[in-house]
């Protein structure tokens, strides 16, 4: 079974996915976004976390920035952006992008989630 998601370069080498997205491999790919039509590179998981959606994963050959991270979400009504690579090749793989607003701030009820429409 094939299956596919996004991450964000987060320090050299490091990616962070969704754990939903690499919670069950049995083997990781990255594509490197300075060349996302060339082989897909090597990668393992070096982090999962048991309490929030989150993992780090490892890809020595991979060779892109890290994306700058903030330590607070925006506030509610705030017109924000998703960018990811849902459903990889059903979708293609170039990079899709959302623009909508904060909705709803992390809330304990819902495992500290917060909602964009």
């Amino acid at each position: 079974m094939v299956s596919s998601g996004s991450g964000f370069v987060v320090s050299p080498h490091v990616t962070l996915p969704n754990r939903h997205v690499v919670e069950h491999a049995t083997g990781l790919l990255v594509l490197n976004p300075k060349n996302p039509g060339g082989d897909p590179l090597a990668a393992e998981l070096i982090a999962i976390s048991d309490g929030v959606d989150l993992a780090l994963v490892r890809c020595d050959g991979l060779d892109a920035p890290a994306v700058p991270l903030v330590e607070q979400l925006p506030p509610r009504g705030s017109d924000i952006m998703v960018l990811g690579y849902p459903l990889g090749p059903e979708f293609g793989k170039s990079l899709k992008s959302t623009r909508g607003s904060m909705v709803a701030m992390p809330d304990a009820s819902v495992d500290n989630m917060c909602l964009y429409d």
